[in-house]
């Protein structure tokens, strides 16, 4: 894995989710996506046959257009399309007016995106 591409991520997503707080308690945001980061980390030990640096990088900012005022555009001058497609595909859409029929939405678009993203 690439320190730089990490902390890239890192960064980009601590200052989007700078005001944003873990459900239920007073820690930052962060601590969810160092969690799921983490949980990439501990398959890839497991089953090293996946990109790791874009694994991580969708683990640290898959909620930052669902959560903050990040749009696709932006994510994607940053981070390049790819990653901007998978984070599009695991943000839910509002259009839809129930949670199941946003997740079933977010699903079958995670479903089109490569592995890495389903992981997350």
């Amino acid at each position: 894995m690439t320190q730089e591409l990490y902390q890239k991520a890192m960064k980009f997503a601590g200052e989007k989710h700078h005001d944003q707080l873990f459900p239920g308690s007073q820690a930052n945001y962060l601590l969810h996506l160092a969690s799921v980061s983490m949980e990439i980390l501990l398959a890839y030990q497991h089953e090293p046959d996946f990109d790791l640096d874009y694994a991580v990088q969708m683990a640290i900012l898959h909620d930052v257009i669902e959560d903050t005022k990040t749009t696709f555009e932006e994510l994607k001058n940053h981070f390049g399309e790819k990653i901007a497609d998978g984070v599009q595909a695991l943000t839910k859409d509002e259009q839809f007016s129930t949670k199941a029929d946003q997740m079933t939405d977010s699903l079958r678009r995670i479903n089109l995106q490569p592995k890495e993203v389903g992981m997350v």
